[in-house]
């Protein structure tokens, strides 16, 4: 009878919530932790992700996406949004990096960042 394969990396918990590879086969576990992201990086793109969990806030990116760049007012009008709502909703789009502000005299004009572009067209194809 042949012995069953064994898997290629086993991983144990050890004390305090810490985790170790217990065995290592060909050096597929460094090849997979450099693969993988780093921790702040994950938490940029958990808080991105979050921003594209509010219909609300899809909703006006997609009004972005759709107009290239827009103003305030008419951001408000196309999304069917109170205007005092498109502030709260464009500052977090803007500090999770999706959407870029630029001040044009008395108004503030809103486009997409490439990161805001590509994560939107994953969740929202045109």
């Amino acid at each position: 009878m042949s012995p069953s394969p064994e898997p290629s990396v086993r991983v144990e918990r050890r004390n305090r919530g810490h985790w170790r590879l217990s065995r290592l086969l060909g050096g597929e576990a460094e090849a997979i932790a450099e693969a993988v992201p780093g921790r702040l990086e994950v938490r940029a793109a958990a808080a991105r992700c979050a921003i594209l969990g509010d219909a609300t806030r899809l909703r006006l990116l997609a009004v972005v996406r759709a107009a290239g760049e827009i103003a305030t007012a008419d951001l408000a009008t196309l999304a069917q949004v109170e205007r005092t709502v498109i502030s709260h909703h464009m500052r977090r789009s803007r500090l999770a990096g999706l959407v870029k502000r630029q001040p044009s005299g008395k108004l503030a004009l809103y486009s997409l960042t490439r990161a805001g572009e590509e994560m939107l067209e994953a969740v929202l194809p045109e």
